[in-house]
């Protein structure tokens, strides 16, 4: 039983340190701002693009080269191919609503931002619908979660996962590079903080975790690399959505309201390393956003309002509007939507993005797909009056 404890409080310890890391790379690449988010949707800025693209090319690369040293990194969720594009479609609409995935919601709680709390609490909603109709889906629609067998593309062309996975990686770094030729963004090359306090100019790990906003290359690179000892050590990989129904079920249990379903999610040890990994979001978010953070003079601070052109000042210790109720009503309906959608499309945007997609998962680039093509479409729509 001992060792069975030592083995949980272990795991729980490096799933928070797995989150800190992710909350800190999350926040400095620009993405804890959901006006950021709906700006790569409506193409006017490509960070989010050339992070995921970083991403997916370091995680393919760091997979092929496990596969090669006979580690296990497999966590491939099975197709579903009608549920993946429902709930691709609706993770799109929850994406575009609150500006954040579901564990980036997280991230955003430790930035500070109201809105993500009202997501947070739309997520639960979403989660406990969810598991609250599966068994009626089930039974009325089956077609819709027909599962078939756990597949990779590289299985499906008949052909070792690396000599895919590395040709992935090349292309993917590639593409990225191409991006930031073509639309350059100033504000990764900030000069706020590039010296040490002696003024030698050196650039350390203490003066680059300070930096305003890290380079995506840095960003990628680090959420990329993060999914391996993740899945290696504790088995769980860089998601969300769990945490949402574990709360929920937790929540519905002070009513005397747990199901099945909902039971599960609370006797698992799996599902506490990702709330663990969640706290740690959070942990990570705040460090980078109050402590980790350029002393500037004057008063000012920069903004990444404008990420190509000159940095806007604005004064530090600014006062934030309350959200009115129709902001709070839109974060709410956003976080059910992307919950909803994580749910059905069995786990959320960056278990696929970053997990999936270097793993060649089918289900992955199918859930992906339907996700960024309805945020795309609703930004098209909807414009800027999101704000």
């Amino acid at each position: 039983m001992s060792d069975v404890s030592d083995t949980f409080l272990r795991d729980c310890v490096f799933s928070l340190g797995a989150g800190v890391v992710f909350g800190v790379a999350f926040n400095k690449s620009g993405l804890a701002d959901p006006k950021v988010v709906r700006e790569n949707l409506r193409l006017e800025r490509w960070t989010a693009v050339k992070t995921f693209l970083t991403a997916v090319a370091t995680g393919a690369a760091a997979v092929s080269v496990s596969n090669m040293l006979g580690l296990t990194v497999v966590y491939i969720r099975p197709s579903v191919t009608p549920s993946d594009i429902l709930g691709g479609a609706l993770m799109g609409t929850g994406l575009y609503l609150t500006g954040a995935t579901p564990e980036t919601v997280f991230g955003q709680i430790g930035n500070g931002k109201e809105k993500a709390l009202w997501a947070l609490l739309g997520g639960v909603a979403g989660a406990l619908t969810y598991e609250s109709l599966q068994p009626t889906i089930i039974d009325r629609f089956p077609q819709l979660l027909a599962r078939v067998p756990l597949v990779r593309t590289s299985e499906l062309m008949g052909v070792s996962f690396v000599k895919i996975g590395i040709p992935l990686a090349l292309a993917a770094g590639g593409l990225a590079y191409a991006l930031e030729q073509l639309f350059p963004e100033s504000i990764y090359r900030d000069r706020v903080v590039t010296e040490t306090d002696d003024g030698s100019g050196r650039v350390t790990l203490v003066t680059y975790l300070r930096k305003k906003v890290w380079s995506p290359w840095v960003g990628g690179a680090v959420l990329g690399i993060l999914q391996i000892p993740c899945l290696v050590l504790v088995r769980v990989g860089l998601g969300g959505s769990s945490s949402y129904v574990t709360l929920g079920a937790h929540l519905a249990s002070l009513f005397g309201r747990v199901g099945p379903s909902l039971r599960l999610n609370m006797g698992v040890p799996r599902v506490y390393y990702q709330m663990m990994l969640d706290c740690g979001i959070v942990l990570g978010s705040w460090l980078a956003a109050k402590k980790f953070r350029a002393e500037v003079k004057g008063g000012v601070t920069t903004s990444l309002k404008d990420a190509t052109g000159p940095t806007i000042p604005q004064p530090i210790g600014k006062p934030t509007q309350s959200l009115t109720p129709e902001k709070r009503a839109i974060a709410i309906l956003g976080g059910f939507a992307l919950l909803l959608g994580a749910r059905a499309a069995n786990t959320c945007t960056s278990a696929h993005s970053v997990l999936g997609a270097p793993q060649l998962s089918c289900t992955s680039m199918i859930a992906i797909a339907a996700m960024f093509g309805t945020g795309a479409m609703m930004a098209a729509q909807m414009g800027k009056r999101m704000k």
